[in-house]
């Protein structure tokens, strides 16, 4: 197609071949895992578990985990480099803490995506006004989604081939299907 271009007069007509992106096609077929895909995340999320453990007991100040052997997760968990949190840091820790548990005892069939994330960030809202570092009244706060110069992105994401898997949200707008989902691997 290249040469084509760049070898024909510009005002004759080309004929290209038509090209269709893969993601059309491979998406739908990564959304629904097989057994063995299942057990190859779990060990996926096992080795960056193990990771950021081994990351905890060798942190000291002055590092951070992209410095340790050049090994990172896209785990995001945030504690204290000495092992003792300030004040502060434990009132943020325990706000992010409970905003995920929140999230947690609400994972179950048929509970959207997006509800999870909308409880973890109603949480936070609730609590980092509670804190001093919001202000206004909660209904004005999630309206206007001020909360979100703390939290800088969703509250997860899709795992599977890639660390950012598809999101079949994407996908399901013509099939029919409501493939937005949460599936929760114990």
């Amino acid at each position: 197609m290249n040469h084509q271009r760049n070898t024909a007069p510009f005002d004759t007509i080309k004929h290209h071949l038509s090209l269709t992106p893969l993601a059309k096609v491979l998406h739908p077929m990564r959304v629904i895992k097989s057994a063995d895909e299942i057990a190859k995340i779990k060990a996926a999320v096992k080795a960056s578990t193990d990771g950021h453990k081994a990351v905890m007991r060798a942190c000291k100040p002055g590092i951070n985990e992209a410095e340790l052997d050049h090994y990172a997760s896209d785990i995001t968990r945030s504690y204290p480099v000495n092992g003792k949190f300030t004040t502060e840091q434990k009132a943020i820790y325990s706000l992010v803490l409970s905003a995920l548990d929140a999230a947690i005892t609400r994972v179950k069939p048929g509970a959207s995506w997006n509800s999870l994330h909308e409880t973890c960030m109603e949480v936070m809202a609730k609590g980092l006004l509670e804190l001093g570092l919001l202000n206004g009244n909660i209904d004005e706060i999630m309206k206007n989604e001020t909360y979100k110069g703390f939290t800088v992105h969703k509250t997860g994401h899709w795992l599977g081939m890639d660390v950012h898997d598809v999101v079949p949200i994407t996908m399901n707008k013509n099939s029919g299907e409501d493939l937005s989902q949460v599936w929760y691997l114990p």
